[in-house]
Formats: structure tokens, sequence, C-alpha cells
């Protein structure tokens, strides 16, 4: 018998379907790679501070060990598991390591979202479709490394467990989920978006049907409270049902969680500019989910409505919807294969164009607000496996090791874990734990971020502190003008002080800064430089080249050096040096003023040590 050749059009959806795994596997290498860069999460550091910890002494430490102002207060949750992962990385391959991981975690996660869609017989195509939108959600969580990266492997793996386990409710594969439970409480805290998923999964089915209700309840239910016994066995896991007892019946720490730089309440700008991913993602689901059964898909659009929402109040879980976005998205896409016969299926194709004319308006604003630099995910330097020293205060950190400072000290919140990390002799003040260890009263009268700099000077004095580290834009101006505070070491955003007067007076004579203001006056500065253009042509130049150096390391633009350096290319053009004169002139308007001014700003000149 003769066999049929196969047509053109199978033909060509074969070599689309081999085109799209090509894409799909390029796409989870391309996320493995866009993560790899370097090391600027402050959270790291005190990760790597408990892993040490733990390696060191065998056992987790239940009181806090870090802070003087907390000393042996109970810390509600560690996130073990993880802090040893990261430390036992570094102890092995350093900070390269580290970054590695970043890549290697990105690339499982997404590796297995691609696995679990290729065992329920979705198309690649599709996969590739949402992973265009999703996976910038993805990378803007996992560029951080911090105890949230493993939620984003464990996750997909209860997906594929519950694939494997779909048409048998006593089946071993769905048993195992309980023990990817104890994992994941030990690892990190957001544990209540698997018990929704798992009780969602087990009850919506029986709903709708009383033959499988009456058949399956009894597995579902012992399921259930296995996962939710595992999820509280250990110490640390009941120190998280704790916590979230307590946030959700009205703690006075309820709101603690909003206090910090990285999980702000967001806004529907923010939503809707920065964060048209996700917005497109979410629209794209509302409609697939008019044109799906609603019995059999319900509870799935349910979780991914509760995590958009959740990713609305905090922006840790931006990228739990990128995840759920790639296990849920590309299945609900592949239900719309063939022809809309159904009313809900007519309205999936209408709002398909209706949702790329939205696409259409939305690209070239947020791309404008990308191109502007007003909005950064992060993904800036790939293939950097160092940390961005700039970001801590490394040199600070350094001299602490070095020397030995006496009394209190003072940080502030993003710096704490980093310094105790590397100068762990050291209490510090604050670091970036927020599990109930400092309270919502402490967050606000301590915590930099909630007082103006002129708040700086009576905090210092209530806390008696000795030496403290502050950045340059935000504090430091002011401790610039109090007498008693001197600055003795200047990093790249960062300034470490010393109290006069508490036992650190030695190190002040020895590595104390002058500090040099500009003159308010511009006439006198413009008379007095074309003074020195004329007559002492060595010192206009040298006093250039300062401007241009300190122009260039600062960290942020300085108006004055600006003007300053404007004001030197100025000079130099317009008057020419002429002979050397021993005398000044005798005018001392012309002369500079020394005294200091509120409006000036510092720069900074290294004494010669004693």
């Amino acid at each position: 018998m003769q066999s049929v050749p196969p047509s053109s059009t199978d033909t060509s959806r074969q070599k689309d379907n081999i085109l799209f795994v090509y894409v799909s596997l390029l796409l989870i290498l391309l996320i493995g790679v866009i993560c790899t860069q370097p090391i600027w999460s402050n959270d790291l550091w005190w990760h790597l501070s408990y892993g040490r910890y733990i390696w060191e002494h065998g056992s987790i430490p239940v009181n806090d060990v870090f802070t003087w102002t907390h000393t042996g207060q109970p810390t509600a949750y560690v996130p073990w598991l993880s802090s040893t992962l990261f430390y036992i990385t570094h102890l092995l391959f350093g900070a390269p390591g580290l970054v590695a991981l970043k890549g290697v975690i990105a690339s499982t996660c997404v590796g297995l979202t691609y696995l679990y869609n290729r065992q329920r017989h979705v198309p690649s195509a599709w996969f590739v479709v949402t992973a265009v939108f999703a996976l910038w959600l993805v990378c803007a969580r996992l560029i951080l490394l911090r105890s949230l990266v493993t939620p984003f492997v464990l996750l997909p793996i209860l997906f594929l467990l519950w694939e494997k386990g779909k048409d048998n409710a006593w089946s071993i594969w769905r048993w195992c989920i309980p023990l990817v439970m104890v994992i994941w409480v030990n690892s990190h805290g957001s544990f209540p978006i698997p018990l929704l998923w798992l009780g969602l999964s087990l009850t919506w089915p029986l709903l709708w049907d009383l033959q499988k209700l009456k058949r399956e309840w009894i597995p579902n239910l012992l399921l259930l409270f296995a996962t939710i016994i595992a999820t509280c066995v250990t110490p640390t896991g009941a120190g998280l049902w704790k916590t979230l007892i307590l946030l959700t019946f009205g703690s006075k720490n309820a709101s603690i969680m909003k206090l910090t730089h990285e999980v702000q309440p967001t806004t529907w700008l923010e939503l809707f500019g920065v964060w048209a991913p996700m917005t497109f993602l979410f629209l794209l689901a509302f409609i697939t989910t008019f044109g799906n059964e609603w019995k059999k898909r319900g509870h799935q659009f349910l979780l991914f409505l509760f995590v958009v929402w959740m990713a609305m109040q905090n922006r840790r879980f931006l990228g739990m919807v990128g995840l759920l976005a790639l296990l849920y998205i590309p299945s609900w896409l592949a239900q719309h294969q063939h022809p809309p016969l159904a009313l809900r299926q007519r309205i999936f194709i209408r709002g398909r164009v209706y949702l790329a004319l939205l696409f259409i308006l939305y690209v070239p604003y947020w791309g404008y607000q990308y191109y502007q630099g007003k909005y950064k995910i992060g993904i800036e330097r790939p293939l950097q496996f160092v940390v961005d020293k700039p970001a801590f205060p490394a040199t600070i950190a350094t001299f602490l090791q070095t020397h030995t400072l006496k009394g209190k000290m003072y940080n502030e919140f993003g710096e704490g874990g980093y310094l105790h990390w590397k100068a762990p002799k050291y209490r510090v003040f604050i670091d970036g734990r927020t599990n109930i260890l400092f309270k919502e009263s402490f967050f606000y009268e301590n915590y930099t971020r909630h007082f103006k700099s002129r708040n700086i000077l009576p905090i210092l004095k209530k806390w008696d502190i000795s030496y403290a580290i502050l950045e340059h834009k935000t504090f430091a101006p002011t401790l610039y003008r109090a007498k008693q505070w001197v600055p003795v070491v200047l990093d790249d955003y960062h300034v470490l002080f010393l109290k006069r007067g508490v036992g650190n007076d030695s190190l002040i004579k020895r590595y104390a800064y002058k500090q040099l203001r500009i003159d308010p006056n511009p006439n006198r500065v413009m008379r007095y430089w074309a003074y020195l253009r004329r007559h002492q042509n060595e010192t206009f130049e040298r006093l250039c080249r300062e401007v241009q150096r300190a122009k260039s390391e600062a960290v942020y633009q300085s108006h004055n050096f600006t003007w300053l350096g404007k004001l030197c290319h100025g000079v130099r053009k317009a008057i020419q040096p002429l002979q050397k004169r021993k005398t000044p002139p005798s005018n001392t308007k012309t002369r500079p003023s020394t005294q200091p001014n509120k409006h000036t700003s510092p720069s900074s000149q290294r004494t010669s040590p004693r």
C-alpha cells in the first residue's frame, strides 16, 4: 500500500514547532545570562552572616546576635536553608560563585516551567509568547540574590508533582508535596501562596463533580492537612505561622513590611507605566479565562489574581506574577487553537484584538520611560561575576577591621548587613531584617527614611553614638557642620564620622579630614580666580585640576563643581598669566571668605598623618 505523503501544512507546522522549541531553550539560557549581574542586594550580606553563624556553631540563632539595639531579643524567622546555601557557595567559590548561582537558579526556574508546559502538551509557541513579557518580572526578582529566589524553583516542582499525580488521589507524587513544603518554609516565608494553590486545586474540581467529591474528599483532606502540618512542624515554620497570625490580626507591627525601601506599596501610575508587562499579562489572563471552561480552570485564575493583588501591595511578589504566568497562561492560550464556536471563544478573539491595540499604546510610553532612565529593572550589566563595591561601604568596612573603634555604631538600614558580615566584631545599629525584630516605633523614630536631616543629631545624642556611617547626600552634610563630629573615611557613597571625646581621638588625629567650603559669593570667587590666573598660574591650574577630579569622582551631580569647572575654562580662555608677584593685592574684598556657610557644599582634603 502506498503511503500518503504529509501535507505542506503539517510539514510547516512541524517546522514551526521545532523552531519554537529552540527559541524556548534560547530564552531559558538568556534569562540565566541576564541574571548574572554584580551583587548589589543588601539582604545577601545578612544571609551570609546567618549562614556563617550556622556553619560555625551548628545551630540556628534563636536570638539576635548582630545588633546592639536588640541583643538577645528573639528572631521570629530565620530562612536558614537559603542562608546556608549562600554561605557554602561563597565559601567554595567566592563572589563569582554567588553571581553564577543567580544564573543557575534563573535557568532552572524557567526550565522547569517549560518542562511543565511540555508535559501538558502545550505548544512551545505559546510559551515563547508568554515568556517575552514574563521574563522581565522574573528577572527583576532573580537578579537579587536573597531567600526569595528559592520559591522560584520550588513552585514549578510542586506543579510538576501535581501533574504527575493528577489522575490518582493516592499517588506517591502528590504525597511528596509536604516534603517540598518543609524545604519551602525553611527557605522563605511566602508559604501561603503554595498553600492557597494546593487548597484551590484540591477543592475546586470537587465543587462541580459530586461523584468525584465522594471518591476523593478523604485523600484530598488528608493531603491538605499533612501539608499544613509540614509547614509548622519545624521551629522555623512555627515562627512563620506566629508572624503571619500577628500580622493578620492587628499586631502593632502589621505595617512593618511597608516601611522598607524594597517593599513600598505601588501606585496605579507605576502599575500601568513601569509595570506594563504585568498589566499585559493580567489582561491576557483575564481575557483567556472567558474563553476557557471556568469550572475546570477558575481556581487557577483566582490564584493568579491573588498574586497580582499581592504584587500591588508588595513589590517582592512581582516575580511570582511572572512565574505563575509562565505556568498558567501558555495552556490557557493553547485552548483557543480551534475555530471559535462558542460565545466565550468569540469574546476571546475580540479581546485579543483590543489587547493588541492596548499593548501598541503601551510600548512607546514604556520604552520612552526606560530610555529616559526614569525607571530601571536592574538588567544592565550581565556576565559580571563581581560585587558592586560602590553600592556598599567597602572602604569603611576595611577601616573597621583594621582598627578598633570604641563606643556604639550608628548606620543606615541598608548597610547593616554588609557591616556585620565584613566586620563581625562590631554590633550594628540596624540591618535589613524586618521579621518583627525591629518594632514599628523603632522604625519610625530611628530609621533615617522617616525623619529629616536636621533630626540626625538628636538621634545620635539619644542613643549615645560614638561613630556613625552615613550616605553623602542624606545626613552627612548635617554632621559636616557639627564641630564634635569629624569625617575620617570617605567612600563612594558613604562617610564614617567619629565623635570627639569618646575614646577615638587618636584615630581622629591620624585620619581626620579638613573641610574646605566654597565661597557662596560668585563675584569674589571670580575676582580671586582671575588674580590667581594672572599672578599664580601654577596654583590656578592645580586648583582647576582639583575641581575636575572632584567633579569626576562625585557620586552625584554637584552644581558648585559644575560652575567651578565652567569658571576655570572661562578664566583660562579670557585671561593670560603675567609675571609672578610675591605680594598679593592689598584689597581684602577680593580674597575668598574662610567662614563656613550653611548654604555651601563640602569638599574634602586629607590631612597628613601625624
